[in-house]
């Protein structure tokens, strides 16, 4: 295989379902639109250490510039780099020998600069035993981190400001032949940044944003659908949105793009429930896009839980609603509702009442 100037190690969202985070590839497009060589080996969680550096050892060169660790679907770092076993329920089973396996492999091969990015990047930065062996962390989007960093900047931190643009939003994500990707194998595409509400859990940049704000043109992202079928076949997507049906004007234009394209697109989405109250044509234009799984973020039943976390949901109306997406739905979009039990005000009854 070719030398590649960057190398993006990430792990998949969750490994029973086997569903890529897309944000890596995000990245890997961006580095391969500016004329560098990009692979991204993935499989954190999945795969062992030992296949990881066999993986590695195909793609790692003298001429690697940067070695990219995307951490955000890494869970209790801390707690798994310095067990004694390998037996362990985090996404990432890899003890402290095994990581500088990882970095003695990088170091040894390559003069790249080893980068750390994503959500548990603080985890990476607060520990004492790693934080010698990282060159660099990007706090944010990286999106513009990213040609900074192959420019040999010198900032240990790099916080990656949020591109308030229009334009910005419009980009393209093109995955890679490269990257091993199965026969219509199902994609993320990124519809969206952020989300209009504050849920006080909630640990997504950019929320409170204005509504229809951050969000790329419903063209764009058909163009993305169509790539991914046409390169791979693949007719079945996860839809990156925080909240897919915030505003049913972009949806029916979403709807008008894909009925020019006369494929039969299937979505997984994220959907907040409220805003399918008594709103009956933005229950149906999920159905008539292609919305086939729709997870909800229910969280709790006990009204005062919910108000803690500032989450407006009435339960009766919650279930009113479930019904009546029930009603119009049938068994062609699956629903599933998430919850967090032991929030404050919770009780045995409410928790059990889920």
């Amino acid at each position: 295989m070719a030398h590649c100037d960057v190398v993006f190690l990430t792990g998949v969202c969750h490994p029973n379902s086997f569903n890529r985070a897309q944000g890596a590839y995000r990245l890997a497009s961006i580095v391969r639109d500016a004329g560098y060589k990009a692979s991204v080996v993935d499989g954190v969680g999945t795969l062992t250490s030992m296949q990881i550096i066999d993986l590695l050892e195909t793609v790692l060169s003298e001429k690697t510039k940067l070695f990219c660790i995307s951490t955000t679907f890494f869970s209790n770092f801390s707690t798994s780099l310095h067990s004694d076993s390998l037996v362990t329920t985090n996404p990432i089973p890899y003890n402290m020998d095994q990581w500088m396996k990882i970095i003695d492999l990088v170091k040894r091969k390559t003069s790249a600069k080893i980068i750390v990015g994503g959500h548990k990047t603080n985890e990476f930065e607060q520990d004492k035993h790693i934080h010698t062996y990282i060159d660099h962390y990007v706090y944010g989007y990286a999106d513009n981190a990213i040609l900074s960093l192959l420019s040999h900047t010198t900032k240990k931190i790099l916080n990656s400001p949020i591109i308030e643009s229009d334009s910005y939003f419009n980009f393209e994500t093109k995955y890679n032949l490269m990257d091993s990707f199965l026969p219509g194998e199902s994609f993320t595409v990124e519809m969206q940044r952020g989300c209009m509400f504050k849920c006080a859990f909630c640990a997504y940049p950019m929320n409170g944003k204005q509504k229809g704000t951050y969000i790329k043109q419903a063209k764009i992202v058909v163009d993305e659908l169509m790539y991914c079928y046409e390169h791979f076949g693949s007719t079945n997507f996860i839809l990156n949105s925080d909240t897919f049906n915030d505003s049913i004007d972009y949806l029916e234009a979403f709807n008008d793009e894909l009925a020019r394209t006369n494929v039969k697109f299937n979505f997984g989405i994220n959907a907040r429930l409220d805003l399918f109250y008594n709103d009956k044509p933005l229950i149906e234009v999920c159905k008539s896009i292609g919305v086939r799984s729709a997870l909800f973020g229910l969280e709790s039943t006990n009204p005062f839980s919910l108000k803690e976390i500032g989450k407006g949901l009435l339960f009766d109306k919650v279930v009113a609603t479930l019904f009546s997406c029930k009603e119009i739905w049938q068994d062609s979009v699956r629903m599933t509702g998430s919850y967090i039990i032991g929030l404050p005000h919770d009780t045995e009854y409410n928790i059990n009442k889920v």
